[in-house]
């Protein structure tokens, strides 16, 4: 990097944020394993569910390439994403219960709200390592506004 001599450094500042950073832990991903790559239902066709301490994961494999979320729809906490209906194409899964559709590489919600946790994957020879979930509150995301109910069911 390029010293310019004619702007001021302050050493103060400069000497607060090295300490600042030298004092932040890095996060150190703990891996756990998960299953065999041979145990993952193939061409995506569905999700394997793994039973974590925090979380029950879904795992896929999808065009070679190994995948984990939280197995857990947020509409309902149905633990249902592994039997939903994947477009391998476009990455998603849709719950089998309402059709809240996420994307299998990013967690991120494409139909419903919310989203899943994704977690970081490892494969080591046949076997798959998943990062391992951490703590998290859970508590259903209901549709904003709810729906109206009827004032009678004839």
């Amino acid at each position: 990097m390029k010293k310019n001599d004619d702007l001021p450094i302050d050493d103060d500042a400069l000497n607060e944020a090295r300490q600042t950073f030298s004092e932040v832990e890095p996060k150190l991903h703990t891996f756990v394993l998960a299953c065999k790559v041979k145990d993952i239902p193939k061409n995506g066709s569905r999700g394997k569910v793994i039973f974590c301490e925090h979380d029950e994961v879904a795992v896929y494999l999808i065009k070679g390439k190994v995948y984990a979320i939280s197995n857990i729809c947020p509409h309902q906490l149905s633990p249902l994403l592994s039997e939903g209906y994947i477009n391998k194409d476009e990455l998603t899964v849709a719950c089998p219960l309402h059709g809240w559709t996420y994307r299998i590489d990013t967690g991120a919600s494409v139909i419903g709200g919310g989203g899943v946790p994704t977690y970081a994957v490892k494969v080591i020879d046949d076997e798959v390592w998943i990062e391992d979930p951490a703590p998290r509150d859970l508590a259903p995301i209901w549709p904003d506004p709810l729906p109206d109910e009827p004032d009678s069911f004839d």
